[in-house]
Formats: structure tokens, sequence, C-alpha cells
């Protein structure tokens, strides 16, 4: 016992002071916002996504445009289910990255990946806001891509029986 109890006490103060430095550490404001962003998505909460964006994106977008984007997009990947695999993380190039799971009707499951750009300082007492744009209307995309599927059936072969 007389050895253990130094043993003790020393695990009572590292666990203690990783508690406290783990408490003093949080992520940044734009980390919780895209998860906001992201968890309305995958719930089809446009109006909530459309007042996460920045005042630019919401001058040049009504909230119809941005739901009925978001809709066209979730319609051409034949969508049938949205789940978020992990939490907002810093991604390349700045801006932030997070992980969603996207069950389709055609291409299967697709494990991508929604990176967001923030504006930080987007104005007095409104916090970050998300730079949008029309390629983020599906997870995966670049700038300035958009998600269409065309179908082309084949050529009809001739019928041989009357029945």
């Amino acid at each position: 016992m007389r050895r253990a109890r130094p043993v003790l006490v020393l695990a009572a103060v590292a666990f203690a002071a990783g508690a406290i430095i783990g408490a003093r550490h949080s992520a940044p404001p734009g980390y919780a916002l895209a998860d906001q962003f992201v968890t309305a998505w995958t719930r089809r909460e446009y109006t909530s996504m459309y007042s996460d964006i920045a005042a630019s994106s919401r001058r040049s977008t009504s909230v119809s445009e941005f739901a009925s984007d978001y809709q066209q997009a979730l319609t051409a990947a034949t969508v049938t289910r949205l789940k978020i695999l992990g939490r907002a993380r810093a991604a390349r190039g700045g801006g932030v990255t997070v992980p969603v799971r996207v069950d389709t009707r055609l291409f299967g499951v697709l494990s991508l990946a929604f990176t967001l750009q923030i504006d930080e300082r987007p104005g007095v007492g409104t916090g970050p806001r998300i730079m949008w744009s029309r390629s983020l209307t599906f997870p995966g995309l670049r700038p300035g891509e958009r998600l269409s599927r065309s179908t082309s059936l084949p050529r009809r072969a001739p019928l041989l029986a009357r029945d």
C-alpha cells in the first residue's frame, strides 16, 4: 500500500491536469457551425441551413432557390438515406470538412465529405457563417461543379410475337 499510494496520487494529479487542459481546449466556432449545417442537411431542414450561410450568399440566392437546389441534387443522386459519420475537422486549404454517408438507389452507399469554407468575420454580433455556393448542394463536389444525372435507354428491339 505504501508503494501504491504515490502512484495513485501521481495518477490523480495527471488526470486532473488533463481534465483542466482539455476543458480549456474547444473546437473553433466554425466547426460547430459546420456540424450544425450538415446535421440540418441530413434532416432536410433547408431554412435552418439557409440561416447559416453568409449574407452575401443570401443576397444572390432566395430561400426557395436554395431549397430547390438541394432537393434537385438529392433527387439526381437517388438518395434514400443520409448520415453523418464524424465530427467536423480541419480541411486541406483551410475550411472545415464533415464526413457523411449517402445511401442511394442507383449508386449504392457513398462515403463522402462536405468541405465548407467558413467566414469567421461576417459582421458585428452574427458569428461565423458559411461561404455558400451551388457546389455545396451535394458532398464531394468541387467548386463550380453541380450534380446531374442523365439516363439513356437502348433502341427498342423488334417485337417477334403477337402475344
